[in-house]
Parts: C-alpha cells; structure tokens; sequence
C-alpha cells in the first residue's frame, strides 16, 4: 500500500515540468531519476499522466499530493487543528476538497483502471487529513506517516540549529529581524543599540587619548596603572550599589542621570586639555568620577537590554549589544590615533562628548516595560540578599570567578598599550590606535560568533575554552615584537575573551529570576570591572621593575593555570547548556 501510494504522489509531481513548486519537496531527486523510465510507465499505463495532472488541477496550490499529504500530517500532529475554524481556514492536507469520488474527482474518462486507483488512493490520503480535523486527531497513513517518514515537529522559538541557520541565504541572515539580527526587530532595543554604539565610539576615543596623555606627562607606565586604577576601582566599590538601585529605582531615569554625567566630565577634561591646565592628579580625579557614574549606570544598562527584547532574543541581543560595543572599538581607537596625529588629544574628548548626544535623545524616547511590585526592604537587605544568592548557587558563583580571573590578569593589558605602543614597539600614536583597534576587530567577530550561534548550545565549554584561549593569546602578545603578529594575536585576544564574558552574561540573564537579576548583574560587573583596577595597579608596579611585558605575560600565566584546573575540576560548568 504504501509502495503504490508513493507511485501515486510521485506522478502528481512528475506532471510539473520542472517538477513541485514547493520547495521542499523530496520529489524533486525522484523525478530527475525517474525521467528515464518515463516512456516505459507512459505505455504501462496510458492514463497514468492525464489522471495526475486532473488531480493536480483539482487539488491546487501548486503541489503535488506529497506535499499537501504532508503538510496536513505535520500540520495536524503538531497543532491538532484547534486553530482551523472547523476546516475552513486550514492550509493542511486535503483542503482543496479531496472528499469526491468518482468522476467528480476530476480523473478522465479514458482513464485507465490503475491511474484511476492511484489517483482514489491518493485523493484518500488527503479525506484521511480532514477528517482528521474534524476529530482533532493526527491523521492515521496520510502524507509522510503512509509513506514510512515521521512527521517534521518545528523548532522551538528562537532554538534554530546551526545547521538551519547555515543553510539560510546570506540576505536571510545580516536582515533586521533575521538570522544573526533577529533581535534588531524590537524597535526600542534597535534605537538603544545605534545610540549606544555611536557613544561608545566617543568613549574608546578618550580611553585612548586619557593612556596618550598620561604617558606623554610621565612617560611612566607605573601612572598608567595608576590612573586605570582610579577609573575602574569604583567599580569594585559601587557596582552592588548600583545593582540595588537598578532593581529599585526606574532604569530609563537612571540612565538618563548616569550619561549625562559622563557627557559633562567628558566636556570638562576637553576644556582643561585645551588651556593646558590638565595634571595626573586631576585626569585621575576625573576618570574616578567618570568610573563612579559608570558603576552605577551598568547593571541597568545590561538589566535594559533584557527588558527591551523577548526572552528567546536575549542572548541575540546581548550578542548584538557585544558587536556594537566591539564594532566601537574598531573605530573609536582608530580614530582617535588619527586625531592625536592629525589634530590634538583635546578633539578626542570633545568628540567624546558630543557623541553622548543622540543616546540622550534616544533614552528619552524609551519606554521601558513596567515591572512587579515587590516588597520593600532597605538597601542593606537587599545587598544581603543578593549576595546569599551568588553564594548558595554554585554554578553562578564559579561563573563570576571566571569573568573576575580575566578581569583582573588578563584586562591590564589595554591598561599597559601605550606603553606597548610608544616603549616595546615603537609604532607611536596611530600604531596604538590600530592595536586597540585588532583587539576591538576581534571582539567584533567573537559578537558575530555569538550572535549566530544556538541560543541554548553548549554555553559552559565555550565559557571554559575561551577564557583559556584569552590568556594564552596575551601570554604570546607580551613575547612577541613584531607589530603585525601582535595584532593578530590582540584580535584572539579580544575575540576569546567576548566569547567568554558575554556567554557568562547570557547565562546570568537566563538563570537567574527578574526580581533580583539587577543585584547579581552588578555582582558579575564588579568583576568584570571591579577587579581590573587591582590588576593595574598590580601589573602597572611590577612594570616599573620587571618591564611591561614580563609583567603582564606572569600574570596571564598565572590566571591560565587557574582556569585549567577551573575547567577541569568543575563538571557543573562545563555541563551548562
């Protein structure tokens, strides 16, 4: 039976000149085999062709009695039909009328007996999908079930295999909405990503101006550590406060407060730059309040990434949010070493704070959604809470020990460029801007890599592998002189290590409630960010004695050997999915 209705479908696709419309039709390898026996089944059964094209015209849509078998079997094993209004509406199988008999089926008269029962059997299979509808039953040895194949069940929302999503045109794939954007189909999220993106252009071009200005005032890179030290320390001091603030207070207004400070600080070192009034003392005040005003404005800003998309989107949206911010530093170093050589360091601050302008514009625009009311309790409790929380959740608290170990051995390293760029390689100011700028390209590709992959596949090892790849890259970079192998080796730098923060960002997102996800996204802050100062300040002293690159490959040595004993001993993170 299944044989001779599998004769049946075949020829009800035959029929097409180049075959069935629909695309994935398994007929298509059937009927370029089957051309060559053409003249043999014509003189076998004459009636044969004329039958399968009556039914074709009776059937419709353009496909053969396969396809509409099948998508009625697929259609009504997954959904049960519940949504057809009584058949009326369904797309399935059999809803061009396949309940005639006789010659009201559409099968000529000079038929001969056997087209005319390949034709009633294959016309049954598709009364067998709406009576199935009727019943809210999948339908018994109709379309792929008569044919041997399982039904195809869909995947899951925003769970697309890699498999699928390399066999998507590349069109299909860099389109808003799509593929590796799909996340950029939330209008509020795509206007909150362009006006992040333009500001973090600005932000790494005073990053990169601050480390030019300092080493040309000290020509120390002990001051290096010193001024990254006060930029990142309030991290370590402020980021649970901010994390607090973030689950209590209103995001959009937060957010408002924190980069409009950013902006003025920005403008304010510009001004002292330009009247020649800058010192170290007080470019260090200034990066402490800059970093004061960005400890509490990043646990709100990671929690508004996730309250702008749906939740199958988050990790495409953190990926997204990770290829701006990298994309970002591509250009902004880049920029600012042309602008260092071609005009002055101030037009780097000046920029800087003009590009805050059209995120300010943007957030006051947002909506964010409203959330649930939950009891109040002072800051100290919720401190507390938050803490109990990463402490009793052993998998979490590994998490964040990995992002701190990065942090704190192997982040110095853009502390400790300029003195790379000016002291170890000798390529000045526009060779510093294009250094930054591969370890930014790098992170660019690690987003991209991110943003293509499953949402739910494989998180923890790739945490592990690329933590272990971040320090064995800054290990070879502190070995090597020549400038082009060293910026291959900072872009695997800077790819491994967004592969590895980001995925632990994503896994915190997704693991842990809404109610207190603020509190611990400012825990995985603080040592994203809070541990970096340490580590400056440490790599910055044993520069002074032992040289930048000494100093900083003992480190990354050092925070590698952990990570591999972190790896191989803790099964909960390398099961993590």
């Amino acid at each position: 039976m299944a044989a001779e209705a599998h004769e049946a479908l075949f020829w009800g696709c035959y029929t097409f000149p180049r075959g069935c419309t629909s695309k994935s039709c398994p007929c298509k390898a059937e009927y370029a085999n089957g051309i060559r026996d053409r003249k043999r089944l014509d003189t076998a059964q004459p009636g044969a062709r004329r039958a399968a094209r009556a039914r074709r015209g009776s059937a419709g849509n353009g496909k053969c009695g396969r396809c509409r078998a099948d998508a009625g079997a697929r259609h009504d094993a997954v959904r049960g039909c519940a949504g057809c209004d009584g058949g009326r509406s369904c797309s399935g199988a059999g809803s061009a009328g396949g309940a005639r008999t006789g010659r009201d089926r559409g099968l000529p008269r000079g038929s001969s007996p056997g087209a005319r029962e390949n034709g009633r059997r294959a016309v049954q299979a598709g009364q067998r999908g709406r009576d199935c509808r009727a019943r809210g039953t999948p339908a018994q040895g109709s379309g792929r079930i008569a044919m041997g194949i399982p039904p195809e069940l869909p995947p899951e929302a925003g769970q697309n295999s890699a498999v699928e999503t390399a066999r998507q045109p590349l069109g299909v794939l860099l389109a808003p909405g799509h593929g590796w954007f799909r996340a950029l189909r939330h209008a509020e999220f795509r206007f909150f990503w362009t006006g992040n993106f333009v500001s973090n252009i600005g932000s790494w071009m005073q990053n990169v101006a601050q480390g030019w200005l300092v080493l040309t005032l000290t020509n120390s890179p002990f001051w290096l550590g010193v001024v990254g030290f006060a930029q990142q320390v309030p991290a370590l001091l402020f980021s649970l406060l901010g994390g607090v603030i973030a689950d209590r207070a209103g995001r959009r207004k937060l957010l408002l407060t924190t980069q409009t400070t950013m902006m003025l600080l920005a403008l304010l070192l510009a001004v002292l730059v330009s009247m020649e009034w800058a010192t170290v003392g007080r470019i260090a005040l200034i990066a402490f309040l800059a970093g004061t005003t960005m400890a509490l404005n990043a646990p709100s800003y990671q929690a508004a990434v996730r309250d702008l998309v749906e939740r199958e989107d988050t990790l495409n949206a953190i990926a997204l949010n990770s290829i701006q911010f990298n994309m970002s530093r591509v250009v902004g170093p880049s920029l600012a070493g042309l602008a260092i050589a071609g005009l002055n360091i101030a037009a780097c601050f000046y920029l800087n704070a003009l590009s805050y302008v059209p995120l300010l514009f943007v957030l006051a625009r947002t909506r964010f959604p409203q959330r649930e009311e939950r009891a109040s309790n002072s800051m100290r409790e919720d401190l507390v809470e938050g803490f109990r929380y990463v402490w009793t959740h052993r998998t979490i608290l590994l998490l964040i020990g990995i992002v701190a170990l990065v942090s704190m051995f192997g982040l110095p390293y853009l502390v400790m460029m300029p003195e790379f760029a000016k002291n170890v390689l000798q390529v000045g100011p526009r060779g510093l801007g294009y250094l930054m700028a591969s370890a930014g390209f790098g992170a660019l590709l690690g987003g991209i890599h991110l943003a293509s992959r499953k949402a739910h596949h494989l998180r923890g090892p790739l945490v592990l592998a690329s933590a272990v790849i971040f320090f064995a890259a800054i290990v070879l970079f502190c070995l090597c002189l020549q400038p082009l192998l060293c910026m291959v080796l900072l872009a695997v730098a800077g790819g491994a290590v967004v592969n590895s923060v980001a995925t632990v960002n994503s896994l915190v997102q997704t693991l842990v409630p809404d109610e207190i996800r603020g509190r611990v996204l400012s825990m995985h802050t603080m040592a994203f960010l809070g541990f970096t100062p340490l580590g400056s300040l440490l790599v910055g002293s044993l520069a002074e004695w032992w040289g930048a690159p000494v100093a900083l490959a003992a480190s990354s040595g050092f925070a590698l050997l952990l990570t591999a004993g972190i790896a191989l001993a803790a099964k909960d993170v390398r099961g993590l999915q």
